[in-house]
């Protein structure tokens, strides 16, 4: 079967899967950096999540070290990957940001938007750091909690943001 006959009954099954309408098929080159940062964060806390759940369940004594410097780790990245993001939103300006409906306002808008939420992750994301750093990995009941509310708030991510791309862009 040749490749690109593959390659479109791959596209049809997945949009069926996904029902998303084929030639829609959702995929992360066609959003804006926020967007892709976005998606990524929730990959990540889901899956991060998910492997690390079993060695945060409350009937361990405490949580292995590896999992700490694994999570350290892991947000050490996002912040990263956010600070990166907000550069290239705030200084390559609106020519990254796809053209929405509305036009320039629009655009200018959502560039807003995401400048605002990308400076407040990155003010958040060290004080988030600061504060778990001290606390014991023998509080098994709170880093379980912790990863559980991860994966719940990483699902939700990626929920909203299959369906925004869905919907398209804004009006």
């Amino acid at each position: 079967m040749p490749h690109a006959l593959k390659s479109a009954r791959a596209i049809r099954l997945l949009a069926a899967l996904g029902r998303t309408p084929p030639g829609r098929l959702v995929t992360a080159l066609g959003r804006t950096p926020a967007g892709r940062l976005t998606l990524a964060e929730g990959a990540t806390a889901v899956l991060f999540g998910m492997l690390t759940l079993p060695f945060s369940a409350p009937a361990h004594r405490s949580v292995p070290e590896w999992v700490q410097l694994a999570g350290v780790a892991v947000l050490l990245a996002m912040m990263g990957a956010t600070a990166h993001t907000w550069r290239l939103v705030a200084a390559d300006g609106l020519h990254l940001v796809r053209a929405a409906r509305g036009g320039a306002a629009t655009r200018l808008r959502d560039q807003a938007r995401d400048e605002r939420r990308l400076r407040r992750s990155l003010a958040l994301q060290p004080a988030f750091l600061v504060v778990l750093l001290p606390v014991p990995e023998t509080w098994m009941w709170f880093w379980f909690s912790l990863t559980l509310a991860a994966i719940a708030s990483g699902a939700v991510s990626l929920a909203l943001s299959a369906r925004a791309h869905r919907r398209g862009p804004r009006a």
